[in-house]
């Protein structure tokens, strides 16, 4: 005896799109639950840069160590940007026609580069001597093909530390003068 097949295929066809619209729903679940890891952990980031203001905060009403203080502005200014090296350098204008820059803190610089960067002039050809020059934030997007790098030692002592992306922001006080340069690298 034939019958009808036609139920048993409308059955089939609707149990096809039932699976179908459960793998949707499990695809959009997993781009949600990446989402939310993402999101889970930029917070964390966030947090962790939070912390480090705090800390900040507290050394300066402290008064305390001139050195932690900042060594962790260099930390912060780390956690806040994800970047791989920071310095942060004093303005000394009795030093040269234009005033010099010191070193006082960074992160990830080896001693080499700690020795390069102590001292910085405003035509060291480098991201910190650019801002100091112009009184305004230097940023080299690529160390191999910045203008005022080229030829430069510090273009080179970028990429030997492997610092391939730079900027330096000067620091200013309330009443406009020159304190010093903050970079992340």
């Amino acid at each position: 005896i034939l019958r009808d097949m036609t139920p048993f295929k409308e059955t089939e066809e609707a149990l096809h799109q039932s699976h179908a619209k459960l793998r949707e729903h499990a695809e959009a679940m997993d781009t949600l639950n990446s989402t939310l890891r993402e999101s889970e952990g930029q917070l964390a980031k966030e947090l962790g840069a939070t912390r480090q203001l705090q800390r900040v905060g507290a050394l300066l009403i402290e008064g305390g160590d001139i050195n932690a203080l900042c060594q962790n502005i260099v930390n912060a200014a780390v956690a806040i940007m994800g970047s791989d090296f920071a310095s942060i350098h004093m303005y000394h204008p009795e030093r040269g026609e234009r005033g010099e820059l010191h070193l006082l803190a960074s992160h990830g610089f080896d001693p080499q580069a700690i020795e390069f960067w102590e001292w910085v002039r405003a035509d060291s050809g480098n991201t910190c001597g650019e801002a100091l020059r112009t009184g305004q934030r230097a940023i080299a997007t690529n160390v191999e093909a910045c203008d005022f790098m080229t030829g430069a030692d510090a273009q080179a002592a970028y990429l030997q530390t492997g610092i391939y992306a730079a900027q330096s922001t000067p620091l200013i006080s309330r009443s406009g003068d020159l304190l010093g340069m903050i970079s992340t690298h």
